[in-house]
């Protein structure tokens, strides 16, 4: 199935799902960690992404390359900790199922691995004072 959207349309529906997806994860569920919703949210920021590039607009790519780092996020990176830390089979999940689960909750950001070990961390001790 294709679905054409304009620029203006695929940045709307983008900023739609990150304010619907990180204001109130526990709300957002099950939609939250969805794999699905992570993968098609990729998609639209590499379809803009991909606009961007045909048409030769650096200053774009330029911003919407900042706007994913998560260096960035602390505002996401603190809802994706305490929704994390709440999770009932975390303390059953190995790091690669963590891993899974987080670089879920992060889309459409991208976090690296030190990123993902460093939340793993935070949601541990969290977990550990409950």
């Amino acid at each position: 199935m294709n679905v054409n959207l304009s620029v203006d349309e695929t940045k709307i529906l983008i900023a739609a799902i990150v304010r619907a997806k990180f204001d109130n994860p526990d709300a957002f569920e099950p939609y939250f960690g969805s794999s699905v919703l992570a993968g098609a949210c990729a998609r639209l920021v590499e379809s803009l992404m991909s606009t961007y590039e045909e048409a030769g607009d650096t200053n774009s790519i330029a911003a919407w390359k900042k706007w994913e780092e998560w260096s960035r996020r602390g505002f996401e990176k603190d809802a994706i900790v305490r929704h994390a830390s709440l999770l009932p089979a975390w303390s059953e999940w190995n790091r690669t199922q963590k891993f899974d689960a987080l670089g879920s909750f992060c889309s459409p950001f991208r976090p690296s691995s030190s990123d993902l070990d460093e939340m793993i961390e935070n949601i541990d001790e969290i977990r550990q004072g409950l």
